[in-house]
C-alpha cells in the first residue's frame, strides 16, 4: 500500500511539473507574439501610412467605438510626418493569468517614440489577447503635428 501512495505521489509531483512548465512556456509565448504583433505591424503601419493592419487586428469593440474610417483619416493627416526613421524608448507593462486562471485574458500596454523625417509622435498601445490571439484595443498616435 505504501508503495502505490509512493508512485501515486510521484505521478501527481510528474503532472504538476509538467502543468508548471507548460504554463511558463505558454506565458512566454504569449510575451514574444504580442511583442512581435505590436512592432510588425506598428513598423508596417508607419512605414506606409496604412492603417488596415490595425484595422484588421483590432478588437470589435475598438471598431465599435472607432469606426475603421477614422484610423484611415488620421494616418491620411499622419503622412505629413514623412518617413518612419526610428521606433525608440520602447517600453511595455503585461499582466497575464496566473497559473490556475485557465480562462483569463492576457493584455499589455506599450509606449513608445516614434521619429519621422518631418517629427515625432508617441504612441500608446494596448492590446488583450483572447483565445491564443492578440487584438489591439487602443492605438494613439500622438503628435504636435496634430495641434498645428
Amino acid at each position: 500500500m505504501k508503495r502505490i501512495l509512493s508512485i501515486l505521489l510521484v505521478i501527481v509531483l510528474v503532472i504538476t511539473a509538467a502543468l508548471f512548465l507548460r504554463s511558463l512556456y505558454d506565458r512566454d509565448q504569449a510575451t514574444r507574439t504580442g511583442n512581435a504583433m505590436v512592432m510588425d505591424i506598428t513598423t508596417e503601419a508607419l512605414r506606409n501610412w496604412d492603417a488596415s493592419l490595425i484595422i484588421e487586428n483590432a478588437d470589435p469593440a475598438l471598431l465599435s467605438a472607432t469606426q475603421p474610417e477614422v484610423f484611415h483619416t488620421l494616418f491620411r493627416a499622419l503622412s505629413r510626418l514623412g518617413l518612419l526613421q526610428e521606433l525608440t524608448g520602447i517600453t511595455y507593462e503585461m499582466t497575464q493569468p496566473s497559473l490556475w486562471q485557465l480562462s483569463g485574458t492576457a493584455s499589455a500596454d506599450y509606449t513608445m517614440q516614434a521619429i519621422f523625417e518631418n517629427g515625432f509622435a508617441e504612441l500608446r498601445i494596448s492590446m488583450i489577447r483572447k483565445n491564443g490571439q492578440w487584438y489591439f484595443t487602443n492605438y494613439q498616435v500622438l503628435t504636435p503635428l496634430l495641434n498645428a
